[in-house]
Formats: structure tokens, C-alpha cells, sequence
């Protein structure tokens, strides 16, 4: 394992995210190596990203880190009566997973309500 990785590894790792996210996608639950397949089938609300969309920038003095821009759909389907409600970050194109981040709110979707996704952030930090 690295003690230090030069800032441009954090970025070309950041930048595969920020450079082929094309949607983002609110979903039902996610656990560790879903496929895309799997994760687009649990998608209650999909809006088009952009490069954009996604920022590149510090985070401190050993971080780098991605800012999401805010976005807002419309729920395309109802959720689980009890959803464990994830944000993905997916290449479409090429069918690819990128990120997920945890929607702590958790509650029930319906259908044709709008859904918010606000700012949030990715981040790579120094190994240590």
C-alpha cells in the first residue's frame, strides 16, 4: 500500500468518474459489487449528467475531491414500501457503476413526484 500518490493520480481516478457519469440515479438499495444491470433496475429517477455537471477541486491539504451539481427529476416508479435509498453515479454507455453514495432519508417514493438531488461531494484522500 502507497504512503502518497501524486495529485494527478487522485485526479485520473476522479476524472474517469467526472468525465463518463452520464447519469445519475436514484435507487431502491445497492450493496457492494452490483452490477449496472442491477443498479438500473433499482432506479426510481434517472437525470442526465454532464463533465459539467461534476467539479474537480481540493478538499483540504491531503483530499481531492468531486462536487456533484445539484439536479431534479421525476420519479418514474414507486419504491419499496421500505427503500434503502442509494445515489449512483453510471456510465450508461458502457454499462459501469462509478460511484454510490448512501440517500439517508429513506423514504418511500411515488410515482411522478419530483425528486431532488442535492449538491455532494466524492473524495479521495492520501493513503496513509
Amino acid at each position: 500500500m502507497p504512503k502518497w500518490v501524486h495529485t494527478n493520480v487522485f485526479d485520473n481516478g476522479l476524472n474517469v468518474v467526472k468525465n463518463t457519469a452520464n447519469e445519475m440515479l436514484l435507487i431502491t438499495s445497492y450493496s457492494p459489487g452490483d452490477t449496472y444491470a442491477t443498479v438500473s433496475a433499482r432506479s426510481v429517477c434517472s437525470v442526465n449528467m454532464a463533465p459539467a455537471d461534476i467539479v474537480l477541486g481540493n478538499f483540504g491539504t491531503n483530499e481531492r475531491q468531486l462536487t456533484i451539481a445539484a439536479k431534479t427529476g421525476t420519479a418514474t416508479t414507486n419504491s419499496p414500501a421500505t427503500p434503502d435509498l442509494a445515489v449512483a453515479l453510471v456510465d450508461s454507455t458502457n454499462g459501469v457503476v462509478l460511484a454510490v453514495a448512501d440517500e439517508t432519508s429513506d423514504q418511500q417514493i411515488t410515482s411522478g413526484n419530483p425528486i431532488n438531488f442535492p449538491i455532494w461531494h466524492l473524495r479521495g484522500r492520501q493513503p496513509t
